[in-house]
């Protein structure tokens, strides 16, 4: 959220969500991600700050999983 804070909307071309497990960040692996909101990351947080600087662009979910 606080290096979102730090940007223009016009910097921010796209935007892609997923979530992640509870567990230290270096062994989160990509293809072993989860939906938005079922994880640990702060979407709110995350999509609150695109707001606050004016982002209106699109937002595309990253599906990162062998399950989905």
């Amino acid at each position: 959220v606080e290096d979102i804070m730090t940007l223009d909307a016009d910097m921010v071309l796209h935007v892609h969500v997923n979530d992640a497990m509870a567990g230290p960040i270096d062994e989160l692996l990509d293809m072993k991600r989860l939906l938005p909101g079922a994880g640990v990351i702060d979407l709110q947080g995350f999509l609150g700050a695109l707001a606050r600087i004016g982002y209106d662009g699109a937002v595309s979910v990253e599906t990162f999983s062998d399950t989905l």
